[in-house]
């Protein structure tokens, strides 16, 4: 009997340790678009920039109830997140960087969006080749990072920099967005769904 209380003991013990050292779980990330609206763009050593955000979002599924798009996982199955970025004087070869437009999509838990200007980098001679920029971030944390890739067109190394970025809500969209669903999806017994 007392062999049988003191392995109760033992295993009643370490079933108490193992749910006292069990690391939390992690609070699950936000995946909703970020407001729409007015943000500052800051990049250490570049030129300020500003963004314009706007999300807009289908029916992902002609089978899911309106209502259902209360859930943010649910929201974003069909969103796209229009971005506009400008500098108050795009002069130099750096501002011109930041005049960009694209559609973030949800990608790993980040909102990312690529621009690749065919006349991004400009060669010692004069010449300018393709540059590839992909900016990711995240709505909760509104930071994120900015990823520049170039080719050997000018005869140097092909090469790549990873830069962090912040954003700054300044203000929500004049005029607001009126309606983040503007389409309206229904489903046919036997066919896809129907958008207009």
């Amino acid at each position: 009997m007392r062999l049988r209380q003191r392995i109760g003991l033992i295993g009643a013990a370490a079933v108490l340790a193992a749910v006292g050292t069990a690391a939390p779980a992690p609070a699950e990330p936000s995946v909703a678009p970020p407001p729409d609206g007015e943000y500052s763009y800051n990049q250490p050593g570049k030129p300020a920039a500003h963004w314009s955000m706007q999300s807009i979002c289908a029916q992902a599924s002609g089978t899911r109830a309106q209502p259902d798009y209360s859930d943010p996982h649910i929201q974003t199955l069909g969103c796209v997140l229009n971005v506009t970025s400008t500098t108050d004087k795009p002069a130099d070869a750096e501002q011109q960087l930041l005049n960009v437009a694209g559609r973030a999509r949800l990608s790993n838990g980040l909102w990312a969006f690529e621009y690749n200007p065919p006349a991004g980098q400009i060669c010692p001679d004069g010449r300018t080749a393709r540059l590839q920029q992909k900016f990711e971030f995240s709505e909760v944390t509104l930071t994120g990072t900015r990823t520049t890739l170039w080719g050997d067109e000018c005869g140097g190394p092909p090469g790549m920099s990873k830069e962090p970025f912040s954003l700054q809500f300044l203000a929500p969209l004049d005029p607001p967005v009126v309606d983040r669903f503007p389409m309206n999806c229904d489903y046919l017994a036997g066919r896809p769904s129907i958008c207009s």
